[in-house]
């Protein structure tokens, strides 16, 4: 029995050993201090910004430093290690030894009246001794530096048990040196003792998610309050804080995260999600965790099991989904070079982990340099039934750099079979026969050329794909983008600060579109128009209420890439357009769609335009038509709105292609102008290897149908020179990959297109030889489109009655 008793009294040893933890280091200023010197008997030093001058005669003590520390917060604890009393020197007479050590008060003292007299009494001799322990820790001060001091453990542990026999601790010593005092204005300058306590704190129980209720749907995103369970706590501690989390994934990443409280004292087993955090149409995660009030070490609980809700649809707004899921899969050499880890078949690129994706080049000649495959949540749709997608989707993936000498082509597939980011690898997903990987992909849905650097690209993804995601969830395992040789372009992932996004539109199936609006205001055509004009469309008609409007401006009648898109709740037939979207001098053309609340969408508005008050200056104007014609595919057309490069090869009898482009001048009709032009186009690729490639400028006599010209009904069977004006000469492509190139237009051209508007049919590029391999940019892109800068000043009359109107003031003040 006996040594039962004393095996389970071990056993008990042992386990608090194992439930005791280091809290982290306690730092406690002094509560009351004073120094007392032997030299000044009947001084009190304790309101002073620091304690100097401790000299004494030969064998006496020069004065001591008493501090006292307020420590019965942690009364009961256990002290882990010695402690340190910490001092800050700021003056050390040089050149001599001066040592100080730490001692334990045993006399009680009062700061604001102890004097050496009182405290110690005689000034020479050792009846100070009799006031403090033994020596703890001497050292020799000789810098101005903080200066640690040794304080053992069971001198604090003594004041920690008892508290009544805390005196403090005394630096005594015998040294002209200065030190700072709890009086001095920098608290981190103040005597500190600092020291570990041993922590037998258990964390409170974990807390459990209560509401909304796990899987709760259609909630709005103002008003959503999350509850948790009461707090409980082991040790009997209260409730201090708590956290509370939202995500848009079960994992809690930082790039999900929809809201963060932190520590919170006010919100303990409840609180309001701020409605800024919420989106529509959106599966929402949320957890809790809860901290106790221990003194020494409070603690959290661990995270709550985590629980959702989908807040409810908006079929208003466009649905515009973030990508949840992507990886990076790629073939390779298993003897790729150390470190290349791209090149190694079962290597993983997961979303969560890289910023970017860069297939790289192709190591194989049967299959691909890589794939890029994306996934989005669409799970909370998939809970409703009778969703309608009305158009197709929108992939847009933002591209950092990409290798524009030789741009890569990124089709777009629909992925067949299931994957998870975190593990798959090339050989995993298409297996040992890499020749099968077209297996796991859909047909080639889209594709694009990837050739500027700092471009968002956008893919066309089918509605009738998107609309199968929607009515199942199991279906949807994602789209792919694939190169179709090399590869050499950063895609960036949802790690990147503008993740990939997929963009569409939704109502309910038995939604009916509202009538097709019109334009009222401006008038198509109106003139001098401010920067911030109010459209104004007709009344509203439709069998459901309306929700929205949808109003769209652009700087071209096809509203490819529009200049301001603006989806309006409150302005349903009236908005104002901000300010920073037109400039003086400006033809725009705009068109509105009216969406009920059942997200039935109208047709748009047939579109009209309207000027801004026209200014003199420079202005830069982009082609608003761009075609190639080659007369070695004379049926062929080539349109700038749909391509982005144009090369004019092959040539035929070594004649080229014909590059044209035209700019609407317009605007300017009736102005003057008093300078040349600027013409200016963008490259691509340039092959040197065939010399240099020059470009001709020609005004051109005949007008052009970019959606439908060829060479054949262009030129036909006569001369294309016949169709060449003024010649502008020739310049040579730079060989860079984004290079650009400008002719000087003549004064008297421009002039004649400003006079006679009639007349103006654009601007011709042809090769000089039969040698026109580059690659031009066309109008598609806005950064890189043609452009035209011209110059305009007011017409000649308008002078005139200025000048007129200067004279009669004149007159009028003489």
């Amino acid at each position: 029995m006996e040594m039962r008793n004393h095996l389970c009294v071990f056993v008990l040893a042992v386990l608090c050993a194992f439930s005791a933890q280091r809290a982290s280091a306690v730092s406690v200023p002094a509560s009351a201090a004073a120094a007392i010197r032997s030299s000044q008997p009947l001084v009190n030093d304790s309101t002073n910004f620091s304690w100097c001058n401790f000299n004494a005669a030969a064998g006496n003590l020069g004065g001591m430093m008493l501090c006292k520390f307020d420590l019965s917060s942690y009364t009961g604890l256990v002290v882990d290690g010695d402690a340190q009393l910490q001092v800050r020197a700021y003056w050390v007479q040089s050149g001599y030894a001066w040592n100080f050590g730490t001692r334990e008060v045993i006399s009680n003292w009062d700061e604001s009246t102890v004097t050496w007299a009182n405290f110690v009494g005689p000034t020479t001799g050792t009846a100070w001794q009799a006031t403090v322990g033994p020596l703890m820790e001497s050292k020799v001060v000789n810098a101005a530096a903080l200066w640690q001091f040794t304080v053992s453990n069971s001198v604090i542990q003594a004041m920690l048990d008892n508290p009544a026999a805390n005196n403090g601790i005394a630096l005594a010593g015998n040294g002209n040196i200065c030190v700072r005092t709890p009086v001095f204005w920098n608290v981190a300058d103040h005597p500190t003792l600092i020291f570990n306590t041993l922590s037998t704190n258990q964390p409170p129980n974990t807390p459990t998610n209560l509401s909304p209720a796990d899987a709760a749907m259609a909630l709005p995103p103002t008003g959503v309050e999350l509850t948790a369970s009461p707090f409980s706590d082991p040790n009997g501690h209260a409730h201090s804080n708590s956290q509370w989390q939202v995500a848009r994934s079960i994992t809690f990443a930082l790039k999900d995260m929809a809201w963060d409280s932190g520590d919170s004292s006010t919100m303990l087993t409840n609180a309001p999600v701020p409605a800024a955090s919420l989106q529509y149409g959106m599966r929402h995660y949320w957890r809790v965790r809860y901290m106790d009030n221990s003194v020494d070490t409070p603690k959290y609980s661990e995270w709550s099991a985590p629980t959702y809700f989908d807040t409810a649809l908006n079929l208003i707004q466009p649905q515009s989904r973030i990508v949840n899921k992507s990886v990076m899969i790629a073939p390779g050499r298993t003897d790729a070079p150390a470190g290349q880890t791209f090149a190694f078949a079962n290597s993983n690129f997961n979303g969560d982990a890289v910023m970017s994706f860069n297939p790289i080049n192709t190591t194989t000649n049967i299959a691909p340099a890589g794939v890029c495959m994306y996934w989005f949540d669409m799970r909370v749709f998939s809970r409703y039934t009778g969703l309608s997608v009305d158009s197709d989707g929108d992939l847009a993936v933002d591209v950092g750099w990409t290798d524009v000498n030789h741009p890569p082509t990124f089709r777009l597939h629909a992925v067949l079979a299931g994957w998870e980011p975190d593990g798959v690898t090339w050989n995993t997903f298409v297996g040992a026969d890499w020749g099968t990987w077209a297996t796991k992909f859909g047909i080639e849905l889209d594709a694009k050329l990837i050739d500027a650097t700092g471009t968002t690209y956008h893919w066309t993804v089918p509605k009738s794909l998107v609309q199968a995601w929607v009515n199942d969830t199991n279906l949807n395992f994602g789209v792919a983008l694939i190169p179709q040789s090399s590869g050499n372009s950063i895609l960036f992932t949802q790690s990147a600060p503008l993740p990939p996004s997929l963009t569409f539109d939704l109502s309910t199936t038995n939604a009916v579109p509202p009538a097709q609006p019109s334009n009222v205001s401006p008038a198509d055509g109106a003139i001098n128009q401010q920067l911030t004009p109010t459209l104004e469309s007709s009344a509203y008609s439709g069998a459901s209420p309306q929700g929205a409007a949808q109003w769209q401006i652009a700087s071209e009648p096809s509203f490819a890439a529009p200049l301001w898109d603006a989806t309006s709740t409150s302005g349903f037939t009236q908005i104002t357009v901000v300010s920073n979207v037109l400039q003086f001098s400006g033809r725009y053309y705009w068109r509105v769609r009216h969406i009920a609340l059942d997200g039935g969408k109208s047709a748009y508005s047939v579109p009209t335009s309207f000027d801004t008050e026209v200014k003199a200056g420079t202005f830069n104007k982009l082609a608003l038509q761009n075609a190639m014609i080659l007369r070695s595919q004379p049926s062929s057309n080539f349109n700038g709105s749909v391509d982005t490069f144009f090369w004019p090869m092959p040539a035929s009898n070594g004649i080229c292609g014909i590059i044209m482009s035209w700019f609407d001048l317009s605007i300017f009709s009736g102005l003057d102008t008093e300078s040349n032009a600027s013409f200016m186009v963008r490259n691509g690729f340039v092959d040197p290897n065939f010399g240099p490639i020059n470009l001709i400028c020609y005004e051109l006599l005949k007008p052009f149908n970019e959606a439908s010209e060829t060479w054949a009904s262009y030129v036909g069977d006569t001369s294309h020179t016949n169709y060449f004006g003024e010649s502008f000469g020739s310049q040579t492509l730079p060989l860079e990959g984004f290079g650009t190139t400008t002719w000087v237009i003549s004064q008297a051209l421009i002039q004649k297109w400003l006079d006679t508007p009639g007349t103006n049919f654009g601007l011709a590029l042809i090769p000089e030889t039969g040698n026109g391999n580059a690659l031009i940019y066309t109008r598609r892109g806005a950064a890189t489109s043609p452009s035209l800068t011209v110059s305009v000043v007011p017409e000649p009359a308008a002078l005139a009655l200025v000048a007129l109107c200067m004279a009669a003031m004149c007159r009028k003040r003489n």
